[in-house]
């Protein structure tokens, strides 16, 4: 895969999800989508999609590129480059994961699954599902099932998956525990922004 372009636009600084990665690589840093991001999104999000979806459908390089608006879309980078991103449409009802794609050499660190942490963010500050398609051969499927996400249908050649925030639940001694939000998500309908989800306290 080409190399992907350098950012230098000023972002929030995330930790990197495993230990070791925060001790020896460069902070990763996650902000919103700039027009100027579309070649270097293009080229991972075919990277990460095109070998799977070739199996169903021919690929188009242009649908991506047609599709792109930087609303709703995160960037993540380390060091100044672009490794992960993940893009959020609203739906009426629902909100709509579209894409969610880590750069191949950095896969295995755990940065599919915070990028998810923060949409998850995004959907519960908003009180709304969220909803997403997944092709049947792709290993994400895993990940969104571990996350909390269930079939709600089935296309031709995808999974219809959709998460709903549960119920806050209340201990014996009576305050409620609910996740903690994410400043990494701003709440779509205040402008506010809330702390990074860490789950639920146990």
């Amino acid at each position: 895969m080409p190399a992907l372009p350098r950012q230098s636009t000023p972002a929030t600084v995330v930790p990197w999800p495993r230990w070791r990665d925060r001790l020896s690589r460069p902070s990763l840093r996650l902000r919103p989508a700039l027009s100027s991001d579309l070649t270097a999104l293009t080229l991972l999000q075919e990277a990460g999609l095109r070998p799977l979806a070739e199996v169903y459908y021919p690929w188009d390089s242009r649908d991506f590129a047609d599709r792109f608006r930087p609303s709703g879309v995160r960037v993540l980078e380390a060091a100044g480059w672009i490794v992960a991103f993940y893009q959020i449409q609203p739906r009426g009802d629902h909100l709509f994961l579209a894409e969610l794609h880590v750069r191949e050499s950095e896969r295995g660190r755990g940065l599919g699954r915070l990028l998810l942490r923060c949409a998850l963010a995004e959907a519960g500050a908003d009180g709304l599902p969220l909803r997403l398609w997944v092709l049947r051969n792709n290993p994400a499927r895993k990940l969104y099932l571990d996350s909390g996400f269930r079939d709600a249908g089935e296309g031709a050649c995808h999974h219809i998956m959709e998460w709903r925030q549960e119920r806050p639940h209340t201990s014996p001694s009576g305050p409620v525990l609910s996740p903690t939000r994410s400043t990494l998500a701003p709440n779509r309908s205040s402008k506010e922004t809330y702390r990074f989800v860490i789950g639920l306290p146990r």
